[in-house]
């Protein structure tokens, strides 16, 4: 399996803060079970930035 890895994609919301988001996914067109991985953000910035 293959799998494709997308970094620091920004999304935007005009009614809050634009953040990061990360995506990992297989480029097979088989059903997978979704996983939400959300960590902690310092002063806007995502803690992995910091090395946290």
């Amino acid at each position: 399996m293959n799998i494709i890895k997308k970094q620091n994609i920004i999304i935007s919301n005009p009614e809050t803060k634009d953040f990061l988001a990360d995506a990992f996914y297989s480029e097979t067109i088989e059903k997978l079970p979704l996983i939400i991985f959300v960590h902690g953000y310092i002063k806007g910035t995502k803690t992995g930035e910091l090395g946290i």
